[in-house]
C-alpha cells in the first residue's frame, strides 16, 4: 500500500510540476497555500514531501513574475528585489523542512516548516 502511494504521489508530481510551471503569481500563491495547509495538518510523511516540491515549484514560479502591487516597476528594483527575496527565503526553508523529512521527522519538518507563516505574513503585508 505505501509503495503505490508514493508512486503515485510521484506521478501527480511530475504531472502538476509543468502545469505549475506556467501560472500567475495568483495561482502559484493559490497552490502555496493549500500545499501549505496539507503540510500543516497531514501524518503522512510522503504526503509532507509532495505538499513541499509543490510549494517548491510554485514559488520558483512566482518569483519569475510582478505582483499586482509592483506592477510597472523594473525588475531590479529595490521592491522587486526584496519581493524575490522573500520567495527565496520561502524556498529556503522549504528545503530545511524536505532535509528533515527525509530523515524520516514528520514532527520536527512540520515544526520547521512552521516559519513559512512568518514569512508569508511580512511579504503579504509588503506586496499583496
Amino acid at each position: 500500500m505505501r509503495l503505490s502511494t508514493l508512486i503515485l504521489m510521484i506521478l501527480l508530481g511530475s504531472v502538476a510540476a509543468p502545469a505549475l510551471a506556467n501560472g500567475d503569481i495568483g495561482s502559484d500563491m493559490g497552490t502555496i497555500a493549500e500545499n501549505y495547509a496539507t503540510v500543516q495538518q497531514t501524518q503522512s510523511l510522503d504526503e509532507f514531501k509532495t505538499a513541499l516540491q509543490n510549494i517548491r515549484v510554485a514559488a520558483l514560479d512566482a518569483e519569475q513574475g510582478t505582483p499586482t502591487r509592483l506592477a510597472g516597476q523594473q525588475a531590479d528594483s529595490p521592491s522587486m528585489v526584496d519581493f524575490r527575496h522573500g520567495l527565496t527565503l520561502l524556498v529556503a526553508n522549504v528545503d530545511q523542512a524536505l532535509a528533515l523529512a527525509n530523515k524520516g521527522d514528520l514532527s520536527q519538518a512540520q515544526a520547521s516548516a512552521e516559519k513559512m507563516k512568518a514569512i508569508r505574513n511580512e511579504y503579504h503585508q509588503k506586496y499583496r
